[in-house]
């Protein structure tokens, strides 16, 4: 929206990681590969961050949370852009994820049903099944 000037007027872009208020805090949009922002709630057991569509890459955007604003991610909710990769690719993204702490997974619409099939099976018992109208409570 910023590139196409269509930004609303009381608005302000957040390059860098920000706490926002409370335990809601941003990635920040200055990621190399696409400018987008992702949403971190801080909770007693770590952090949740919400993407959009996942373009900047849902493993960035982990780092970014978990280096910049010292949040461990604990569960990622939302799109995560996998709709073109490869089954391969996409496991490995799951083990990575996985390694950084990652526990539980919500992916949603871009991500793709392969992949989001593929990440079910991945994490088990930690996939959380999303979609339009699903209520997820976060504590």
């Amino acid at each position: 929206m910023k590139a196409k000037n269509r930004l609303p007027q009381n608005s302000k872009g957040l390059s860098k990681p920000t706490h926002l208020y409370g335990p809601f805090y941003s990635t920040g949009d200055n990621f190399e590969a696409f400018n987008e922002q992702g949403l971190v709630i801080k909770t007693e057991k770590g952090g949740v961050l919400i993407t959009g569509c996942g373009h900047p890459g849902v493993i960035e955007m982990v780092s970014v949370a978990e280096k910049s604003l010292g949040i461990e991610i604990h569960t990622v909710i939302g799109g995560l852009h996998l709709l073109r990769n490869s089954d391969e690719e996409v496991k490995k993204i799951a083990e990575e994820l996985k390694k950084m702490g990652v526990q539980r997974i919500c992916p949603t619409h871009c991500t793709g049903d392969n992949a989001i099939a593929l990440l079910k099976e991945s994490f088990g018992d930690g996939y959380i099944s999303g979609g339009t109208g699903k209520e997820i409570i976060i504590k």
